[in-house]
């Protein structure tokens, strides 16, 4: 196991640049927990588009579409417990992060312009639930632990 590295105090020899690297610590380490966050929203939206856009993955009804431009298409719609089908690709334009710092990290999908359905999707809200925003987190959560620890020992290295 790795020890994590110390820092001596030893009066009158060089205080200042220790005193420096102390008062540096939080902001590098919140600068870290960012940087971890921005890592995994991308991923974390990267799966969510990989799980809408992927077409092996859909068993559902297949049917004939009429697109807004008047052009007809076969889709095959998701099944239940499956992530949603991607039709026209509104669902997948709604998918939005936002980090808040190093405490919070917001994903969300949908709004009541390009994608009112969104949670009752996810949910199953008057539909058979067919999960996406859920299952990505829990396909990305080793990834997520690993872009924490790379992040953070990273910035401890540089102590």
């Amino acid at each position: 196991m790795r020890m994590l590295p110390v820092l001596n105090i030893i009066e009158g020899k060089d205080n200042k640049v220790i005193y420096k690297k102390i008062a540096n610590i939080k902001k590098d380490m919140e600068k870290a927990i960012n940087l971890a966050f921005l890592n995994i929203a991308d991923l974390w939206k990267q799966q969510v588009d990989f799980d809408l856009n992927d077409k092996a993955s859909k068993t559902g009804t297949i049917y004939l579409v009429e697109s807004p431009t008047g052009e007809t298409f076969l889709h095959q719609a998701s099944a239940p417990g499956e992530a949603p089908a991607t039709m026209f690709g509104n669902l997948e334009r709604s998918i939005r992060t936002e980090i808040g710092g190093q405490d919070m990290l917001k994903l969300q999908a949908g709004n009541q312009t390009n994608a009112p359905y969104a949670e009752k999707l996810e949910l199953g809200l008057g539909i058979a639930e067919r999960p996406y925003m859920i299952k990505a987190i829990h396909d990305i959560e080793r990834d997520t632990q690993k872009y924490f620890m790379e992040h953070i020992k990273k910035c401890l290295s540089e102590l």
